[in-house]
């Protein structure tokens, strides 16, 4: 997990979904685990980065690290998005 295993952090199955960079395979954005944000939500350094709850305020998950549970997940594939097939997507 990194040089602290002491949180706050989270599993990324906790997040529902999220996208993978196809070229490094790393976690790059997550659907924010707050049932009062409906948003992706970028991460830097493996942390929740800065975004706002859909009825506004800061969402209290900013900060919160993401682990990459893949691994231990079953049915991990189901909820990743492939952000190459999604950008190409985007551009038509």
């Amino acid at each position: 997990m990194g040089d602290c295993d002491c949180g706050p952090w989270i599993n990324w199955s906790h997040c529902g979904f999220g996208k993978f960079d196809p070229r490094t395979n790393a976690l790059t954005e997550v659907a924010c685990p707050s049932r009062h944000c409906a948003t992706w939500v970028r991460l830097v350094d493996g942390k929740l980065t800065e975004h706002e709850r859909t009825n506004g305020g800061r969402c209290p998950w900013i900060g919160v690290r993401v682990v990459d549970d893949r691994a231990d997940s079953l049915t991990a594939g189901n909820r990743i998005i492939d952000t190459e097939a999604a950008r190409w997507a985007g551009e038509r």
